[in-house]
């Protein structure tokens, strides 16, 4: 009888490298999954503290136009107003958005804690329209309401201010 040999030629190794190949290939791709989640976290957080502070802003810009008085209020025709009011009329004619528009002042919100940049507003005065709701007396013209639209922005608690939100409402003064 003959001995019996042994006739391995590295099986083992090569099995073993092909398995730690699959292994890694696995754990990259789950690198990678929980990478795009923290990203996906992340911007989730950026564009909710956005939305908040633009929301801030925009009931900073409504608790204004509950005083008793507001204005002033400049003319039509012109873009926007120079001064600290932050109060616009009504455009007209092809212009930018007023939140694109470079000329327009913005009104920071001083009040509240954020960690980006401080939110802010502005308040447009619409044209005036007839309150059809108003007394229908013959003998008087129907009583006019005026309304108002607040626009305002938020920035993210980034240091790039991105993303930002932009949030607009309209408002009657009763």
């Amino acid at each position: 009888m003959k001995p019996v040999q042994h006739l391995q030629k590295g099986s083992a190794l090569i099995v073993s490298l092909v398995l730690l190949l699959v292994l890694t290939v696995l754990s990259i791709s789950a690198m990678r999954g929980t990478t795009m989640q923290e990203r996906m976290a992340g911007n989730f957080r950026e564009t909710n503290a956005a939305f908040q502070a633009a929301e801030a802003a925009l009931r900073v810009g409504e608790q204004y136009l509950n005083l008793a008085t507001v204005g002033p209020f400049k003319a039509a025709t012109s873009a926007c107003s120079t001064g600290d009011s932050g109060l616009y009329e009504e455009r007209i004619g092809d212009n930018p958005e007023r939140w694109e528009d470079t000329d327009c002042v913005w009104i920071t919100v001083t009040t509240g804690n954020y960690e980006g940049q401080a939110p802010e507003y502005m308040i447009e005065q619409r044209r005036a329209y007839a309150d059809v709701t108003g007394s229908l007396a013959a003998d008087a013209p129907l009583p006019e309401s005026r309304y108002y639209r607040v626009t305002a922005r938020g920035y993210s608690a980034s240091s790039g201010n991105t993303p930002v939100t932009i949030l607009q409402s309209s408002y009657r003064r009763e």
